[in-house]
């Protein structure tokens, strides 16, 4: 068990996982610019529920809480909460996007790919790095594919699997099913070397942006 300092940056599209029993995942920065994955972690802490009935969205807010490695999950940033009812979380400062967001881009951006193919290569062993912040060197497209509108069939009874695992949490308050996205969104980019890539997009606030707005 390790106690960790995160300002979480991400929060994926709730998505039943059959390889990590996950129902959401969250990812963020620590002190020294390094990447951490935390899962699974409740729908409704990433609303920044607490206890005092007070609801404050926690991403870009610095948290500390106790962690442990996941022994299951070769991925070298991948920890699970060590309370997952959250009772030894300390809410700490907020990081806001004044001065042209110069806070959040000196914590976030203090190791930064340029190169998709270095990226690539680091991502295998023994290295294993699955979380990166990526700077392309051109954006040219942006692309939307229609996808199933319903969820499969085995997915939707792990959803409920997973909501009774998260039964006793008190933080736990929506157990209705997550309406299926049926859309797929992806950036077109290249990179420094002028190699072309085509990359998901699976933040779930940006998705909410493109989904409201497509």
């Amino acid at each position: 068990m390790t106690r960790k300092k995160v300002l979480i940056t991400v929060t994926t599209y709730p998505l039943p996982s059959r390889s990590y029993d996950e129902l959401v995942c969250t990812a963020g920065i620590l002190e020294d610019g390094a990447w951490i994955r935390i899962y699974p972690v409740p729908l409704s802490f990433l609303k920044g529920i607490r206890s005092d009935g007070v609801v404050k969205s926690f991403k870009y807010t610095w948290l500390e809480l106790d962690l442990k490695k996941r022994s299951d999950d070769f991925r070298p940033e991948s920890h699970s909460p060590m309370d997952y009812a959250f009772k030894d979380l300390k809410i700490l400062s907020s990081v806001d996007t004044r001065t042209n967001w110069a806070e959040r881009k000196s914590l976030c951006l203090k190791n930064v790919y340029t190169d998709m193919m270095k990226l690539i290569v680091d991502s295998k062993a023994p290295g294993n790095v699955s979380l990166a912040t990526f700077k392309p060197a051109e954006i040219t497209g942006f692309e939307i594919i229609e996808d199933e509108r319903e969820w499969k069939k085995e997915w939707k009874e792990q959803f409920k699997q997973l909501q009774l695992d998260f039964n006793e949490n008190p933080m736990q308050k929506n157990n209705e099913q997550i309406r299926k996205l049926p859309y797929k969104f992806y950036y077109k980019l290249t990179d420094e070397q002028g190699k072309k890539s085509r990359l998901m997009i699976e933040d779930w606030e940006r998705l909410g942006h493109f989904i409201g707005t497509a």
